[in-house]
């Protein structure tokens, strides 16, 4: 039987906080800082795709302060660039499997949304937790990191040439992907 971490759960659960709070800069940033380097990153309109990256890219980010807090803190953890992998694209498949279905029927409700986007952080915590908490797997570790780099480069390619598809189109301007005309001279 697994003993249980509290100092780990207690990080897991500030981790769902910190995550959360980190999507609402991450949907403005693009905005705020319109140029090729920060749309790899962030969402440059309101398709259902681009939001995708706010899952992915506050989940990476909140990890990467998440590993300094438990080394300052002398929290013990294996496994933690594939948990930071495993998150991160756990959220972006999980919040799509019950967020698709409910836009479909109900259309956007964002309070729906923020409640979903918090559940979809919740649940991907809890599988961090036990990830955390397994023995060391090394080869996974180095694997996940060149996963990471493999998801941004594939949603840098859909940013830059989206199929057009309704998950892609931004239903504000009914454009696909990121425009040149979107960069501030």
């Amino acid at each position: 039987m697994r003993k249980i971490n509290q100092k780990l759960i207690k990080t897991r659960i500030i981790a769902i906080v910190g995550t959360f709070l980190l999507s609402f800069p991450s949907h403005f940033i693009y905005q705020l800082f319109p140029n090729i380097l920060i749309s790899f990153f962030f969402p440059v309109n309101e398709s259902i795709f681009e939001h995708l990256k706010i899952l992915f890219t506050s989940t990476i980010i909140y990890g990467l302060i998440d590993y300094f807090i438990l080394k300052k803190e002398q929290i013990q953890f294996h496994n933690f660039s594939f948990s930071l992998f495993l998150s991160s694209t756990l959220a972006v498949l999980i919040f799509l499997l019950f967020y698709l279905p409910l836009y479909y029927l109900i259309g956007e409700f964002l309070p729906l949304t923020l409640l979903l986007m918090l559940l979809t952080y919740a649940l991907c915590q809890l599988i961090s937790y036990y990830i955390l908490s397994t023995k060391e797997i090394p080869y996974l570790n180095s694997l996940s990191i060149l996963l990471i780099i493999l998801i941004y480069l594939n949603f840098i390619i859909l940013t830059f040439s989206p199929p057009k598809e309704e998950l892609f189109k931004d239903p504000i301007t009914n454009t696909y992907g990121f425009k040149k005309e979107q960069i501030s001279p």
